[in-house]
């Protein structure tokens, strides 16, 4: 029954980091799928800048071809309190000639440019134009003709300095990521407990025995690593090869794998590494010397019960070392 319930376990684990694959693949494509939204975004923002247009100059009752027809231009709205400074609004040029508006509201003191028949209107945005709505409207002046029938075309600018305002696209596809974000953190921490319990790490100095007076013990106490809380997939699993590093096996060969969590408190999937150099072994936990042809050689994914030690033979020192997992509280 015990059996059966361990090979049970090491299957969920494979399921669960086949899960986190998976999951781990779905963030990196958010990743790419946001950085694009910002490159087209701001593709979209170098192209923001208005684009000149032609202005239709047109009367029934005018000949445009005589000359002494001018084209000014006046921003709407008196002057007063709260009135935009003329230096703060967009510019206008007329066939790349700069437009000089008169004062908000006033047609008299508008300097103009000549026109004869259609012209490129070019509006240009400097550096510190104050946001908000500008509009106006262009006059053409017509020499002969009374001011209150001059012909007239209106022109609105709406300006903005709030990024969000022009970065519709990446916005909107932030919060969907915010969105999808928290759903996948909900669910790696349902699916991904956080590691629990400790490893003793054992290693001979003078013995074949790696549990005699000439050895050394350590305890390795398990944590989720600091990346795991911005990862989240990574939450139930550890590296063997950090842990025995930690302790205070530093070997150039020694085997690896992954300990990977099913449950909160329970004991871990031991997932060794194929095709290692270093073979390593498993039996119940025991103060023998180790002989390999008594133990068995792990070659698939098993739980590490708490009765159980594994070994393998340093193979610079020539000498065993072993580690075993045990439960939360029971360290000593």
């Amino acid at each position: 029954m015990t059996t059966q319930l361990s090979q049970d376990t090491a299957q969920l684990a494979m399921v669960r980091r086949g899960t986190a694959s998976r999951i781990r693949l779905a963030f990196g494509l958010l990743v790419l799928l946001t950085i694009l939204f910002g490159a087209l975004n701001l593709f979209v923002l170098l192209r923001i800048q208005p684009r000149p247009f032609t202005l239709d100059l047109e009367s029934t009752h005018y000949a445009l071809s005589t000359p002494g027809a001018v084209l000014t231009f006046v921003w709407d709205g008196p002057e007063g309190d709260g009135a935009l400074p003329a230096t703060e609004r967009p510019r206008i040029q007329i066939a790349g000639q700069p437009l000089a508006p008169g004062r908000p509201g006033v047609t008299a003191g508008a300097l103009g440019v000549p026109v004869q028949s259609s012209v490129q209107v070019a509006v240009v945005i400097p550096a510190h134009v104050a946001p908000g709505r500008h509009a106006g409207r262009f006059i053409l002046q017509l020499p002969g003709v009374e001011p209150a029938f001059w012909p007239t075309a209106p022109l609105v600018v709406d300006f903005t300095d709030n990024p969000w305002t022009v970065w519709s696209s990446l916005r909107i596809w932030l919060v969907v990521v915010a969105i999808l974000a928290i759903a996948i953190y909900a669910l790696c921490q349902l699916l991904f407990p956080a590691p629990s319990g400790a490893v003793f790490v054992s290693r001979s100095l003078s013995s074949v025995t790696p549990h005699g007076s000439g050895s050394t013990r350590r305890g390795v106490g398990l944590k989720m690593k600091p990346l795991a809380a911005v990862f989240s997939w990574r939450r139930s699993q550890l590296q063997l090869e950090d842990i025995l590093d930690e302790g205070g096996v530093t070997l150039l060969q020694c085997p690896g794998g992954i300990l990977w969590f099913t449950a909160a408190q329970a004991a871990p999937v031991l997932m060794i590494k194929t095709n290692q150099d270093t073979p390593l072994y498993s039996r119940d936990l025991s103060r023998e010397d180790p002989d390999p042809k008594c133990m068995a050689t792990v070659t698939t994914d098993e739980q590490m019960l708490a009765d159980r030690e594994y070994l393998f033979m340093d193979p610079l020192a020539k000498s065993w070392v072993s580690f075993n997992w045990v439960a939360k509280g029971t360290e000593g």
